[in-house]
């Protein structure tokens, strides 16, 4: 081993590696920092890495068999007293040093840590603006729907003018709410102006102080305060967007100027109903404040019967009302609205994402499609119409990309319960439950005592055999808001607990709360059929059920799960040709989640087809459906199907 030592320091080799290694290590760490400055791929640092790992040995055999000295370079002359073994192990050792070599390089790659990929930032154009909340200084809670009512009037009144280009109001809150500096703002957003402000409002009076802030420099490029009576207030929002389009030194024809002046309405007190009506559906967890949000659209709409927007907000309660109590009239309450609103102004955004909900929940979606796409044709980041077309996607069996646009819609505007709701439902039918219980805790967290949040929770806990957590969850709801889904819920409890008395009063509190519902009516014949001498009263509510679902069936029929309760009602009722007719159809509609899968295997059971039964429930399991339900469910139990292992295997 000492001459082969010797031997390699005769031929140089050694300083040769150092050297070698030396320099490789210095140009990956100076390339691994430059590198990122210029924008270049970070697949460059990492090629670099590998060509000098691929030079060592090329170095190092040209070290072996040259030499270079003051006569220039020249083949090296091997010791004669060396033999094969010392040749072998040279190579040997130059093999480990560079499989050495290879391993150390990624080390100082890994070191400097990678450019986080980013969305690229839009340059700013001269003509660009961010409009955010105003700040409401008003003081009691509640008033705030006014400021932020008046600050995308605003906006609207902006996006009017030609020649301004206008960051989306959705993507302006959310920055504004994560408290990102005007400066960083404005480069993300892409805009070179963001209009800032607060509004007082005292009595009949309100007090609005505007900023036109150049995000450029953080400095103010103009500022101007307003008092006004309360009722002048349409008028100053067409006010304050013509003096912001001045200092823009963009120069509007007569006609131009119109159309920014051009209000929605010109009775202040019913834009005033419209805004409130507005706050209470956006924030709405369910049918307390859906009911006022109807009695303020009410007034509003009596005041101003041809008020657009507010007519389009009338539509999009209806679809919420009809969602909620499932009386299928709301609808067409729904599509009146939609269609007044549309002729009146069909280019407005509002107009065409409530017809594309509309359109969604009727079945009709290749036109919904079109309703949302003509929305963000003219608003790219539209937050509610990249919301509607998840919730089509959805509906669709696109889950992948429903996935990918309720996760767009968080991002456009965080503070929304709503979004985070539906991606929960949508991770849920997929069986992705914990997931689902993290979106649900953010509905919770971000709307305090929600029902629908806490409901849905009750739910997931169920699911992961957490009953105490979920009974928890569940009388919250009740604590706060005692809904038919809340009563369900709790009714469910107590019928996997095997307390078919208790549950059958229960799921009546259910119906009775909300007697439209299809599924509540399925719930509570599945409790009397268990019931000593309750199998009329079953039967009774099956009938109901199926009339129901029929009914509903009428206004959309895609609803998969809809047909599934028809097959395991009819199936109960010994009906057999209706039973296999809907679990027919609902299959024909595409593949079905693991709620639908569990309602066809018990339809197929009460059938005596115990191998559909199976098919059903061991997809249902493969899907997510927990095993311990299973084993828990009195309905499998009685069909011998309870003992069916977490694997689908009797």
């Amino acid at each position: 081993m000492r001459a082969t030592v010797l031997e390699w320091r005769r031929r140089g080799l050694i300083r040769a590696a150092a050297v070698y290694v030396a320099v490789a290590w210095g140009a990956v760490e100076i390339l691994a920092g430059v590198l990122p400055q210029l924008n270049a791929p970070s697949w460059v640092v990492t090629l670099v890495v590998r060509l000098m790992v691929v030079g060592f040995p090329v170095a190092m055999f040209l070290a072996w068999f040259f030499d270079i000295g003051p006569d220039g370079i020249r083949r090296a002359e091997p010791d004669s007293t060396l033999g094969k073994a010392t040749i072998a192990t040279s190579l040997m050792l130059l093999v480990a040093g560079t499989a050495a070599l290879h391993w150390l390089l990624p080390v100082s790659e890994k070191a400097t840590p990678p450019a986080v990929p980013t969305l690229p930032i839009p340059e700013p154009v001269p003509r660009s603006l961010a409009v955010l909340d105003l700040r409401s200084l008003t003081g009691p809670e509640g008033t705030d729907y006014f400021s932020e009512g008046l600050a995308d009037e605003l906006a609207a009144a902006l996006g009017k003018a030609p020649g301004v280009t206008l960051a989306a109001r959705e993507s302006a809150r959310a920055l504004q709410q994560a408290d990102v500096e005007i400066r960083e703002m404005g480069r993300r957003l892409g805009v070179k102006y963001v209009l800032s402000g607060s509004v007082r409002r005292v009595g009949g009076r309100a007090r609005i102080d505007v900023s036109l802030v150049d995000c450029t420099t953080g400095y103010v490029a103009w500022r101007n305060q307003y008092e006004r009576r309360v009722e002048d207030v349409l008028d100053l929002q067409s006010e304050v967007a013509l003096a912001v389009v001045r200092e823009l030194q963009l120069v509007l024809s007569p006609e131009e100027q119109a159309l920014v002046r051009a209000p929605t309405t010109t009775d202040p007190q019913a834009w005033d109903l419209y805004q409130q009506a507005r706050k209470q559906l956006r924030d709405a967890p369910a049918g307390g404040s859906l009911a006022a949000a109807e009695r303020l659209l009410k007034a509003s709409l009596a005041l101003d019967p041809k008020f657009p927007t507010a007519l389009a907000a009338n539509c999009e309660l209806h679809i919420e009302l009809y969602l909620f109590n499932r009386v299928t009239d709301r609808l067409r309450e729904a599509e009146a609205s939609c269609r007044e609103a549309l002729a009146k102004a069909p280019d407005l955004n509002d107009v065409n994402v409530a017809l594309g909900r509309l359109y969604t929940h009727t079945g009709q979606t290749e036109q919904a499609r079109v309703s949302f796409n003509h929305a963000l044709e003219r608003k790219p980041r539209l937050f509610s119409a990249v919301l509607g077309l998840a919730e089509l996607d959805e509906r669709d069996g696109r889950l992948k990309q429903a996935e990918a646009g309720y996760r767009r819609a968080i991002v456009l505007q965080p503070d929304f319960w709503g979004s985070y709701n539906r991606l929960g439902r949508l991770l849920f039918s997929q069986g992705r439950i914990e997931e689902a219980v993290a979106a649900w805790n953010k509905v919770v967290e971000l709307s305090p005592a929600n029902e629908v949040g806490l409901n849905n929770l009750g739910g997931a806990y169920l699911m992961l055999g957490r009953f105490e957590e979920a009974g928890a969850a569940y009388e919250e709801v009740l604590r706060h808001s005692p809904t038919s889904d809340a009563y369900s819920n709790v009714g469910s409890m107590r019928f996997f607990a095997g307390r078919f008395e208790d549950a059958e009063s229960v799921y009546r509190q259910a119906v009775a709360a909300n007697p439209n519902d299809a599924r509540l009516w399925l719930n509570l014949g599945d409790a009397s059929w268990f019931v000593p001498e309750g199998r009329a009263r079953a039967k009774s509510a099956y009938r109901r059920a199926v009339a129901l679902a029929r009914e509903q069936l009428g206004v959309n029929p895609f609803e998969q799960q809809l047909f599934a309760i028809v097959a395991h009602a009819s199936a109960r009722l010994g009906d057999a040709q209706a039973a296999r007719e809907a679990s027919d159809a609902a299959l024909s509609i595409g593949p079905p989640d693991f709620n639908t899968l569990y309602l066809l295997a018990l339809a197929a059971g009460s059938l005596g087809d115990r191998s559909g039964a199976v098919t059903f429930l061991r997809e249902a399991l493969e899907q997510g459906y927990p095993h311990h339900l299973v084993a828990a469910d009195p309905q499998f139990q009685a069909l011998d199907l309870a003992v069916i292992s977490p694997t689908g295997e009797l």
